[in-house]
């Protein structure tokens, strides 16, 4: 953000770098959430739902922290905290209501609409401060994925 020529740019291409990584990597783990009971036994059977249901929110959490450093470092955070008040009311009144019926699995889905919430509130601003279209913000260009792709040598 504290770059002379428009940070805009670079901030998007590294957060649609960081998107694709982070995508990748969840895919991968969620055959690993289906381990968990049998590493750790029976009792942590619903822990694989609950990490299905938490992955979404800590994918979108890690790209809405990004935003948010740009934004601080740019000096236009002022509605941010606002951001997070409204995500907290909402979380609080979710909890209120999801977990007495669904336990750990409502707290997993309340965490995860939070941190939905909070991307989508933090993109939707990035975008009115630096003009950055929501696509250039999450979506890899092809030639970043080839040349990605030639880079890992895969």
């Amino acid at each position: 953000a504290g770059m002379e020529t428009d940070p805009g740019p670079f901030t998007a291409k590294v957060v649609r770098h960081t998107a694709a990584i982070q995508l990748i990597l969840c895919i991968l783990s969620i055959p690993m959430a289906f381990t968990l009971p049998f590493i750790y036994g029976d009792a942590f059977a619903p822990a694989t739902l609950q990490f299905l249901v938490l992955l979404p929110g800590a994918l979108l959490m890690g790209l809405q922290m990004m935003l948010s450093q740009h934004l601080v470092g740019a000096g236009t955070f002022r509605p941010l905290p606002y951001f997070w008040i409204a995500t907290l009311i909402l979380s609080i009144a979710l909890n209120v209501w999801l977990i007495p019926l669904y336990g750990a699995l409502g707290a997993a889905a309340v965490s995860s609409i939070a941190y939905a919430m909070m991307f989508i509130l933090t993109l939707i601003y990035f975008r009115r401060e630096t003009g950055q279209a929501i696509a250039d913000v999450l979506l890899l260009r092809f030639a970043e994925g080839r040349s990605f792709v030639a880079r890992s040598r895969w």
